[in-house]
Order: structure tokens, then C-alpha cells, then sequence
């Protein structure tokens, strides 16, 4: 991240390290996981959503990941093998992202738009969502509608998740999180 406002000396040193060792191992897939999070530009703690004043800082960083990782010879990282093309916005809808849906859609809103300016081949990854209690145990739709008037501390409402894919134009792919039993699959794929 910026290390203070305005200024944009990233350290990517350890992010190439890994992107590099990974693709030399011959993974052809990597999706970066972003976040908003920033010592400096949140003035409320454990808030991953930027102050107003640093929503530009947030879009350039962005930009810069992007750029620095779609392989077209301009301030690429070294041995770069490919380009990455896929970028999560944000680690999980759960307690990591604990801002307001309207927030993140802001922040979504923006981050759309710098990894599109630096690549326009790159695509964009709604929050993953990680809703086990919703759907383990592969239930019936009425009752995932029961369970889902039931808010839980470790996510998101669902009502709030639902809000999400009111905005398709702003991602281009979903990911779930599934940590639970394998019977959660079929009914988030059926729910999504």
C-alpha cells in the first residue's frame, strides 16, 4: 500500500517474490486478493474503508498493482512469465470487510474502474462470500430463506449479500468460500 497520503512508493518486493515463484512452478492461474486496509487512511480502527480524503490514494494503488502485473513492458515486475489477470476486491465478506455494503460497493465501484484503466483484459472479483451457515447440510430453499433472517457476527446479513448483485457490471467473477461440509456447494451454487 501508499505508505503515507499523496505518496506512492509501493514496496513490491515481496509480492513479486511470490507471483514470480509461483508462476516458475508452473501455476498459470493467481487471482491478488486487495484490500482497502490502511494504517493512515482510516481514521476509525478496524475500518478497511479509506477516509474521503484518500479514495484517490485507494484507486491509484489499484491502478499501480494492476499496471505493475499485466505484463506489457511498462514498470513490470521482473521475470514476470504472465500477466495476472484476476484481482479480488477485498479478503472475505465476513468480519474481514466489517464496513457498510455501501462502502464496499464504493470501493468496488473504484477499484473496477483503476484495474480496468491499467488492463482491460483484467477481471474484477466480487468480495468472496463465506455463508456455510446459510447453506450446509444442502437445505430446501424455504429454509435458507429461515436461516437467512438470522444475522450472524462472523458475516454480512444476507439481505446485505443479496444487495451485492445488484451491481453486475461492477465484477466479473464470484468466489465463494466454502469451509464448511461439502453439502454447502449445490445450494450456494443453486442460491447464486
Amino acid at each position: 500500500a501508499p505508505r503515507a497520503p499523496g505518496q506512492h512508493d509501493n514496496k513490491w518486493d515481496r509480492v513479486d517474490r511470490y507471483i514470480t515463484e509461483y508462476q516458475a512452478a508452473g501455476f498459470d492461474t493467481i487471482q491478488i486478493y486487495t484490500t482497502a486496509w490502511n494504517d493512515w487512511a482510516s481514521s476509525k480502527p478496524k475500518n478497511y474503508f479509506p477516509d474521503a480524503q484518500f479514495l484517490d490514494d485507494y484507486e491509484d494503488y489499484i491502478f499501480n498493482l494492476v499496471e505493475r502485473y499485466d505484463h506489457d513492458g511498462n514498470r513490470d515486475a521482473p521475470n514476470l512469465k504472465y500477466a495476472m489477470l484476476d484481482f479480488v476486491i477485498e479478503r472475505e465478506w465476513t468480519e474481514f470487510f466489517p464496513g457498510t455494503t455501501d462502502e464496499y460497493l464504493q470501493l468496488l465501484t473504484i477499484a473496477q474502474r483503476a484495474v480496468t484503466r491499467a488492463n482491460p483484459n483484467a477481471r474484477v472479483w466480487l468480495v468472496p462470500l463465506m455463508m456455510v451457515d446459510l447453506f450446509d447440510g444442502n437445505p430446501s430453499a424455504d429454509e435458507i430463506a429461515t436461516r437467512g433472517k438470522t444475522n450472524r457476527a462472523f458475516r454480512h446479513p444476507l439481505v446485505e449479500t443479496q444487495k451485492l448483485f445488484t451491481h453486475p457490471d461492477l465484477f466479473d467473477v464470484v468466489e465463494i468460500h466454502s469451509l464448511g461440509d461439502y453439502t454447502e456447494l449445490d445450494a450456494t451454487a443453486q442460491w447464486l
